[in-house]
C-alpha cells in the first residue's frame, strides 16, 4: 500500500518489519527489492532479489504464490505482468 501511495520510505520501513517478522518470506523480499530499485539503490535491490529467489521454496500461502507469478505495478495505469521469477507452463497445487 505504501508503494502504491508513492511513500517509498514508509514502504521500506514496513518491508523491513515484514522480513523481521518472517525472515523466509519471498514475497516480502521481492517487494523490498522493488522498493529499493524504485529508490535507486540497485545494489540493495539485487541483494534482496537474490534473497527472494532463495526463499521462494519456503512460501506458504496463496498471496506469496501469486507474488511469484505476477508483478504488481506501483505506477499509475501500468498493467499487471508475469513475474521475472520462473513460471512453469502448468502450475499444480497439492
Amino acid at each position: 500500500a505504501r508503494m502504491g501511495m508513492h511513500d517509498l520510505k514508509g514502504a521500506d520501513r514496513m518491508l523491513e518489519l515484514a522480513v523481521q517478522a518472517n525472515p523466509e518470506s519471498s514475497g516480502a523480499y521481492g517487494l523490498w527489492s522493488e522498493a529499493k530499485r524504485l529508490e535507486g539503490d540497485q545494489a540493495a535491490a539485487d541483494r534482496l532479489n537474490r534473497k527472494a529467489q532463495e526463499s521462494a521454496a519456503t512460501f506458504e500461502n496463496y498471496s506469496e504464490v501469486a507474488a511469484l507469478y505476477f508483478h504488481l505495478s506501483w505506477r499509475d495505469n501500468e498493467a499487471v505482468i508475469r513475474s521475472e521469477f520462473s513460471n512453469p507452463d502448468v502450475v499444480k497445487f497439492h
